[in-house]
């Protein structure tokens, strides 16, 4: 069956003349989302190849395209009648868009219920670009992140993979999407407790500390005043038409999503919005901002739960403000429909039932943060966080029945729920089937449709939670790719130290090898001289045996001095090195025969 459609002219309604007229090409940009963009003009059909590349030029979605193959100044009859053809093949014309007044006459005697002008696009566009929010980081948010990048880089430490591309998109001032605005504030709310730990201030010890490279890597505090202002602004803009922003009311029962992180705007608002329905005295008068009649509060809320946690403090303080409610009669009841990670997790145990939806998840783990400094500075962080996860087990101990101890020890694992594991250990009340609360879509003005990412609001919503649970499982990867880079880059320097090491040595080697055979070749050359000198000193010796009258050698003689020992013979039977050797022993001797 075709899809609902959408009619719109060329010439004065897309482009006046060959410039594009940009407001309503994004306007039939977001509706092709949803709808069949038919073009249908008064052009003629023998300029269809100019008019294709026309709109591909200027990136127009269409589905079809129609021209005219009716004479000249028969634009409009062939209007209509391209329009009733269609509808007759079935196709549900929603909206026609043309700048002449006689086709849209002729569209609506059709009954194409609404028919646009154009220039209406275009105006409450222009009213639009008065709201639109600023999404360029500023100078002082650039400067900071360039500064995070440089810190990075000299002391190999602080941030994730998420925070350098972070910073290299807020140092080159790229506008920044409205999703990454969202995760900005969430990380400034997680991250405020690294101030606390030294080295985030100059002048301390360990300065740069890793905390205070990721927080620069985010654009530092002049990032996190913008992403909050900005973020504010951003839902204050998506939700004008909503009397409020996490809260409804339906038959005497509030309904509070937490479908995001656990941030300070994000309780800020969700407290606000329970005390203007439940009144001061039903969540404490230091809590709530706006208030009601303690006569006209509501009887119930139901608490629908889709988070990946966040900032603990902040937790805190809607737990307190549920507890509070609970204290004057209301009844709570938490819905997790799909996560309760970290402390999203214990804000659920502060109602009076947890139901949880087949397939949901929970997760529960030790609170952490970065710290830096000394072995003392150190410590005292480690206290303070089992402190406050010795808190959060006391929490999960009161729900579930189960000893403080076991479950301490789960958190310590971080340990994973599915809805059976959670209600079997008591820590929720009921397995419920799948039931998603999403919002209806209801006929849109244009200025809805237009507003920023509002034909995607519900695909969005649906999705946001997902990522959002899933950006603290790529950080933990990240940092651990980021610990196996540093321990691999340091094996790598350690090879090239013992690769010097023993090249070094193997150059020592073979200089020892060369003074080897150079001492060798002196050995070998002394030992020819020496050979040489034995054998002259063996025939001197003779000449001069026979010059002194001793022409045949002399018996040797014995101990007794009894026998001559004959020299002579003996030096003969020897080699000439040994008869060298005999002969300067027995020098005296033998000169004496």
């Amino acid at each position: 069956m075709p899809n609902p459609s959408i009619i719109c002219d060329i010439d004065g309604t897309l482009f006046n003349g060959e410039s594009p007229i940009q407001e309503v090409i994004d306007y039939i940009t977001a509706e092709s989302l949803e709808y069949q963009i038919h073009i249908i003009s008064g052009r003629q059909d023998l300029q269809m190849l100019q008019t294709i590349d026309l709109l591909n030029e200027y990136d127009v979605p269409y589905y079809d395209i129609h021209l005219s193959d009716f004479p000249e100044g028969a634009e409009v009859e062939y209007k209509k009648y391209k329009a009733k053809k269609l509808m007759d093949e079935g196709y549900d014309i929603v909206e026609a868009i043309d700048n002449d007044p006689r086709a849209r006459e002729a569209y609506s005697s059709l009954g194409i219920e609404e028919v646009t002008n154009p220039s209406e696009i275009t105006k409450e566009s222009e009213e639009i670009e008065d709201q639109i929010v600023d999404l360029k980081p500023t100078v002082e948010m650039a400067a900071e992140a360039s500064r995070g990048l440089q810190w990075r880089q000299e002391f190999n430490r602080g941030g994730t993979a998420i925070g350098v591309a972070r910073a290299r998109d807020i140092s080159n001032r790229v506008n920044l999407s409205e999703e990454t605005i969202g995760r900005m504030v969430s990380f400034f709310a997680r991250h405020e407790v690294d101030k606390q730990a030294s080295g985030f201030s100059p002048g301390e010890d360990g300065y740069p500390s890793a905390g205070r490279i990721a927080w620069a890597l985010w654009g530092g505090d002049p990032g996190k005043s913008w992403a909050e202002t900005r973020l504010k602004q951003i839902n204050a803009q998506f939700n004008q038409s909503k009397p409020m922003d996490y809260l409804s009311i339906e038959n005497k029962v509030g309904k509070v999503k937490l479908n995001e992180a656990v941030t300070p705007y994000s309780i800020d608002t969700i407290i606000e919005e329970m005390g203007r329905l439940y009144g001061q005295n039903a969540i404490g008068t230091e809590i709530a901002g706006v208030t009601a009649s303690a006569d006209g509060a509501l009887e119930e809320v139901i608490m629908e739960i889709n988070s990946g946690g966040g900032s603990v403090l902040d937790g805190y303080r809607l737990y307190y403000a549920i507890l509070a409610m609970r204290d004057r009669g209301v009844k709570v009841t938490a819905v997790i429909n799909s996560l309760a990670a970290s402390m999203a997790s214990v804000i659920a145990m502060a109602a009076d039932e947890i139901h949880m939806v087949k397939g949901g998840q929970m997760m529960i783990h030790d609170a952490s943060l970065n710290s830096s400094g000394n072995a003392i500075e150190h410590l005292q962080v480690s206290e303070f966080l089992d402190g406050i996860s010795d808190e959060i087990a006391e929490i999960y101990s009161g729900k579930s029945g189960m000893e403080k101890e076991v479950i301490r020890k789960m958190m310590k694992s971080e340990t994973w729920l599915n809805a059976d594991k959670a209600f079997a250990m008591g820590l929720i009340d009921k397995v419920i089937g799948p039931k998603f609360d999403m919002p209806t879509k209801a006929s849109m003005s244009i200025l809805d449709k237009l507003l920023p990412n509002a034909e995607l609001a519900s695909k969005i919503e649906a999705k946001d939670s997902e990522i959002k649970s899933l950006e603290a499982s790529i950080s933990e990867a990240t940092a651990k790719f980021a610990m196996v880079e540093t321990e691999l880059q340091n094996a790598v320097t350690e090879l090239i130290s013992a690769k010097a090491e023993l090249d070094e040595k193997t150059e020592a080697l073979k200089e020892a090898e060369e003074k080897i055979a150079e001492q060798e070749s002196s050995i070998s050359e002394l030992t020819e001289k020496s050979e040489a000198s034995a054998e002259k000193i063996s025939l001197e010796a003779s000449r001069l045996l026979a010059a002194t009258g001793h022409p045949t050698p002399v018996a040797e003689i014995a101990d007794d001095a009894t026998a001559q020992v004959d020299h002579f013979a003996i030096m003969s039977k020897l080699s000439p090195e040994d008869r060298s050797d005999y002969y300067t022993k027995n020098r005296s001797k033998i000169l004496s025969l």
